[in-house]
C-alpha cells in the first residue's frame, strides 16, 4: 500500500495524487491515469507519474496481474526500497517501462532483458540502481525492437561489448560507470538522434571516419568527461545534422578543425577544459544559430574575432582561461546576413567600417583572462545580461555603471576581480537579484556603503585587496543570514567589527585580515554555527583570547595572528573544544600562560601528516587547503594592485 507524500515528487513542475480519487465500486477505465484497450475493455497503460506516491512496491501486488499493461510510467516518485524485480519479466505485452527518477535500488532483474516487445526503457536518475554486466550485455542483445534506453546514473560499470540494435534513437548512458572502448557503430547507426555517453571517464572514445555522403540523423551528442584523448578529427563536420555538440573535459588536443563550420544546426558547442590551441576558425563565426557556445580552459590563442560577438541568437558565451591577447578591432562582417538576423530593431547598433552591426543580448558572458583592457561596448546591449565575468583582465578606469544602467539590472553574478579598477564601491551595480559579487584585487577607494545590503539574495561578498577605507557597514553583520563568504581582508578598513551576527545565519568563511580593526571581538559570532573559516589577523582587535568561539563546531581555520589579544587563553566550557580545527595561529599577541590540554587533545583534525602539509602550505606560502578549498590568505606582504 501507498502513502500520498507531497515530497516524494520534487522534481516535476507539476504532481499530484492521481490516486486518491481512485474508487473500488466504479469502473477502472475513467480513473485518473488508467488507459483500457477501446474494444476489450483491458488495462493497457498505467500512467502514475508525478502521483506523489510513496512506498515500496511488492512482488505480490496487483500490478503483476495486468497482463495486458503496454505502457507502464512510475516515473518521479519515492519509491525507496523497491527493486526492479523479476516480476516485471512477466508483463510480456509491455512496450514503454519508465521508472526514472523514482529512487528503486539493488539489482536490475534478468527478466527485464526478455520484455521482447519493449520499445522505451527509462530507469534513469536512481543512482542505487545496477545492471550486473552479463543481464546488461543481456538486455542489449535481446531487445532489438529497443527505440529509447536511458540508463542515467544506473550503476552498470561494464564494458560495452556488445554492439548498439540499429533501432535505437534515444540512448543515455551518462555517468553509469561504463568502460572500454567505445563501440564505432554507435555513430553509424542510422536512426539514432540523441547520443548521452558523458560522464564516463573510463570509457576510450574515437571518432571513426565518418562518410559525408550518408546523411545522418545525430541531433544530440554528449561525450562530455569521457577518455577521449585524440585531436577533433575534421570528419566532425560530416554530422551536418547536430544541434548539440558536448566535448568538453575530453583531454583532446590539437586545432579546432574549419570543419566544425559544416555544422549549421548548432544551437549548442562545448569544447570547454580540453587542450585545443590554434586560434578560433572563422568557419565557427558562420553558425548562425549558436544559442551557447564555451571554449573556455583551452590554450586557443591571438585576438579573440570580433564577429563572435555579432552572432545573432548568442546568449551564453564563455571564452575565459585560454592565451587569447584581447578583442580584434577591425569586425569583418557579412552585411547579407546582417540584413537577414533576427535582432531586435530597436537595439542599439555598433558602427564599424561602415556596416551597421547590431549585438546579441546576452544573458551569460565569460571573459576571464581575455587581456580585455576596457569594458566592452557590446554590454551596452545585454539588457538580459545575469553572468558576467570579466576577472583577471586588464580593464582600467571606473566602473561605466551610469551607461549600463540596463545591462546591469538582472545581474546575479558579477566578478570583476584582478583588473585595475579605480571608483567607489557605490559605483556598483548592486541589483536585488546579486548572489555573488567579486571585486577583489582592484584599486577601489573610499567606505564601503550600506546600499551593498540591499542585495538580499547575496552569498558571496569579496572586496579584498583594495584600497577601501571606512567602517564596515553594521548590516553586513545581518546580511549573514543568506550570506556564506565574505572577504573584506587586506583594505584599510577601521573600527569595529558588526556586533549584529543573528542566530542561524548561514556565513561560513569570514575573512576581514589586514585592516585597522579595533575594539573587542562581538560576542554575536558565536550565532555563526556554520563558520568554517575565520580570519582576523593583521589587525588591532583588543581583547581576551576568544575561548567561547570553541562552540563553533564546524570551524576548520582559526587565524587570529598579529593582533592585541592578550592575557591567559582560559579554560574551556566544553569537552570537546573546537572539534574539526586542523589550522589556529595565535602568533604575535600578548597571550600568557599554557594552552589548555583539553584543547591540544582535541586537536584530531591536525594529527595527519596531510593536515600537517597543509598547515606548512599556510604558514611559508599564502595560502592553504581544507576541504571545500583551497582557501587563500591574504597576508600584509602580498602586493595586489591596488600597492
Amino acid at each position: 500500500m501507498f502513502s500520498i507524500s507531497t515530497y516524494a515528487s520534487p522534481y516535476c513542475d507539476h504532481s499530484y495524487p492521481k490516486t486518491t480519487h481512485w474508487k473500488a465500486d466504479t469502473d477502472c477505465c475513467n480513473w485518473d491515469g488508467v488507459t483500457c484497450h477501446n474494444v476489450t475493455g483491458r488495462v493497457i497503460g498505467l500512467d502514475l507519474s508525478c502521483g506523489q506516491l510513496q512506498g515500496v512496491i511488492h512482488p505480490n501486488t496487483t500490478l503483476f496481474h495486468l497482463s495486458h499493461l503496454r505502457r507502464l510510467n512510475l516515473a518521479s516518485n519515492n519509491f525507496t526500497g523497491s527493486q526492479i524485480s523479476h516480476r516485471f519479466g512477466s508483463l510480456k505485452s509491455l512496450t514503454h517501462l519508465n521508472f526514472s527518477y523514482s529512487n528503486c535500488q539493488g539489482e536490475v532483474a534478468s527478466e527485464i532483458s526478455y520484455l521482447s516487445n519493449l520499445i522505451s526503457l527509462d530507469l534513469s536518475d536512481s543512482e542505487l540502481l545496477r545492471y550486473e554486466p552479463s543481464n546488461f550485455e543481456a538486455m542489449l542483445r535481446n531487445l532489438t525492437h529497443l527505440r529509447e534506453l536511458s540508463l542515467s546514473y544506473v550503476n552498470i560499470s561494464s564494458d560495452l561489448r556488445v554492439n548498439f540494435s540499429s533501432s535505437l534513437t534515444y540512448l543515455d548512458l551518462s555517468d553509469t560507470g561504463i568502460t572500454g572502448n567505445l563501440p564505432g557503430n554507435v555513430f553509424h547507426l542510422p536512426n539514432m538522434r540523441v547520443l548521452l555517453l558523458g560522464d564516463n571517464e573510463n570509457l576510450t572514445v574515437s571518432l571513426p571516419k565518418l562518410n559525408c555522403s550518408i546523411s545522418n540523423s545525430l541531433r544530440q551528442l554528449d561525450l562530455s568527461f569521457t577518455n577521449f584523448s585524440a585531436e577533433l578529427p575534421d570528419s566532425i563536420g560530416c554530422i551536418g545534422s547536430l544541434n548539440s555538440l558536448d566535448l568538453s573535459y575530453c583531454q583532446i588536443s590539437g586545432v579546432i578543425p574549419e570543419s566544425i563550420g559544416n555544422l549549421t544546426q548548432l544551437t549548442e558547442l562545448n569544447l570547454e577544459n580540453n587542450y585545443l590551441r590554434g586560434k578560433i576558425p572563422n568557419s565557427l563565426l558562420s553558425l548562425m544559430h549558436l544559442g551557447i557556445l564555451d571554449l573556455s580552459s583551452n590554450q586557443l590563442s591571438g585576438l579573440i574575432p570580433p564577429p563572435i560577438f555579432t552572432i545573432p541568437t548568442l546568449s551564453e558565451l564563455y571564452l575565459s582561461s585560454n592565451l587569447f591577447t584581447g578583442i580584434g578591432q577591425d569586425l569583418f562582417v557579412d552585411s547579407n546576413k546582417l540584413q537577414n538576423n533576427a535582432f531586435n530593431s530597436e537595439a542599439p547598433r555598433n558602427t564599424t567600417n561602415n556596416v551597421s552591426i547590431s549585438l546579441p543580448d546576452f544573458r551569460v558572458l565569460g571573459l576571464s583572462s581575455c587581456h580585455i583592457k576596457e569594458f566592452p561596448e557590446f554590454l551596452r546591449n545585454s539588457e538580459s545580461l545575469g553572468f558576467l565575468d570579466l576577472s583577471n583582465n586588464m580593464i582600467h578606469g571606473e566602473i561605466p555603471s551610469s551607461s549600463m544602467s540596463k545591462t546591469f539590472d538582472k545581474l546575479f553574478y558579477l566578478n570583476l576581480s584582478h583588473n585595475f579598477l579605480t571608483g567607489t564601491i557605490d559605483q556598483l551595480p548592486v541589483t536585488p537579484y546579486l548572489d555573488s559579487l567579486d571585486v577583489s584585487s582592484n584599486s577601489l577607494q573610499g567606505p564601503i556603503p550600506r546600499s551593498i545590503c540591499n542585495s538580499t539574495f547575496l552569498t558571496i561578498l569579496d572586496l579584498s585587496n583594495n584600497n577601501l577605507s571606512g567602517p564596515i557597514p553594521q548590516c553586513l553583520g545581518n546580511s549573514s543570514q543568506s550570506l556564506e563568504a565574505m572577504d573584506l581582508g587586506n583594505n584599510r578598513l577601521f573600527g569595529t567589527i558588526p556586533t549584529t551576527f543573528s542566530k542561524g545565519n548561514s556565513l561560513q568563511f569570514l575573512m576581514l585580515n589586514d585592516n585597522q580593526l579595533q575594539g573587542p571581538l562581538p560576542q554575536s559570532l558565536a550565532n555563526c554555527e556554520r563558520l568554517e573559516l575565520l580570519d582576523l589577523g593583521n589587525n588591532e582587535i583588543d581583547d581576551k583570547f576568544p575561548i567561547w568561539l570553541e562552540t563553533l563546531s564546524n570551524l576548520e581555520v582559526l587565524i587570529l595572528r598579529s593582533n592585541r589579544f592578550h592575557g591567559a587563553i582560559g579554560n574551556c566550557q566544553r569537552k570537546s573544544p573546537f572539534p574539526l580545527l586542523r589550522i589556529i595561529d595565535a602568533s604575535h599577541n600578548e597571550l600568557t600562560g599554557a594552552l589548555p590540554k583539553e584543547i591540544l587533545n582535541n586537536f584530531t583534525a591536525m594529527k595527519s601528516s596531510k593536515r600537517y602539509q597543509k598547515k606548512v602550505e599556510y604558514m611559508t606560502g599564502d595560502s592553504y587547503v581544507v576541504e571545500g578549498g583551497p582557501y587563500y590568505v591574504h597576508s600584509g606582504h602580498n602586493n595586489s594592485n591596488s600597492d
